[in-house]
C-alpha cells in the first residue's frame, strides 16, 4: 500500500491534528520502510494567486511564497489512466508526515478503509518531486527527504 508513487484513496483519512476524518487522496512521496512516510494530500481547493498562469504542472512563485502542482481534471494522472474528478492542487506546504504503523492500523482493509488507485505516472511523479524541491514554502526537513529520491 505505502509504495512510493502510489495514489491511495482513504475512506476516511484520519488526520493526526484531530481534524474530522474525511475521504482523501494521498500520494506517497517518500517511505523510509521503518517508521515514517511522507505524503501529499491533493485537494480541489484553489489557493493559486489570481495573477498566476494555471498550466498543468508546477506553479512556483517565490516572490509570493507560493508553490503547488496543478492538475486539470483532463490529465491522466496514473499509469492505469485515472483522472481526478475535479481540477486538483497539490501544495508543497501541505506535505504530510505520518507514522507508518499508525497509518496501517487506521487503514487495515483494502477496498474498505482504502483503495490503491494506482501508480502516479513516472514523469508526473518526478515533476511533483522537482516542484516541491524548489519550493520556498515546503518544510526543510521534508525537502531534505525528497532529495533522496
Amino acid at each position: 500500500m505505502l509504495t512510493v508513487g502510489n495514489l491511495i484513496y482513504f475512506t476516511p483519512f484520519y488526520f493526526k491534528n484531530g481534524q474530522k476524518p474525511k475521504p482523501k487522496y494521498f500520494i506517497v512521496l517518500y517511505n523510509n520502510k521503518n517508521t515514517t512516510i511522507l505524503g501529499s494530500l491533493p485537494t480541489r481547493v484553489d489557493n493559486v494567486p489570481r495573477a498566476a498562469n494555471k498550466i498543468f504542472g508546477c506553479i512556483n512563485l517565490p516572490e509570493d511564497c507560493f508553490n503547488c502542482f496543478f492538475i486539470p481534471s483532463t490529465i491522466e494522472f496514473t499509469e492505469c489512466g485515472f483522472k481526478f474528478p475535479q481540477t486538483t492542487y497539490i501544495y508543497a506546504e501541505q506535505m504530510y508526515e505520518e507514522n507508518i504503523k499508525t497509518l496501517e492500523s487506521n487503514h487495515k482493509t483494502n477496498g474498505v478503509d482504502y483503495q490503491i488507485i494506482g501508480k502516479v505516472k513516472k514523469e508526473i511523479f518526478n515533476d511533483i518531486i522537482k516542484c516541491f524541491k524548489i519550493s520556498n514554502v515546503g518544510k526543510r526537513g521534508y525537502k531534505k527527504l525528497l532529495q533522496q529520491i
